[in-house]
């Protein structure tokens, strides 16, 4: 379903997300 696309699409986002701040510091 298309929500699950979504879902899964925002769960890569936040890693990445978290992986530059894990960078950062």
């Amino acid at each position: 379903m298309v929500v699950e696309l979504e879902y899964q699409a925002a769960r890569i986002i936040n890693s990445i997300n978290l992986m530059k701040w894990e960078n950062i510091f």
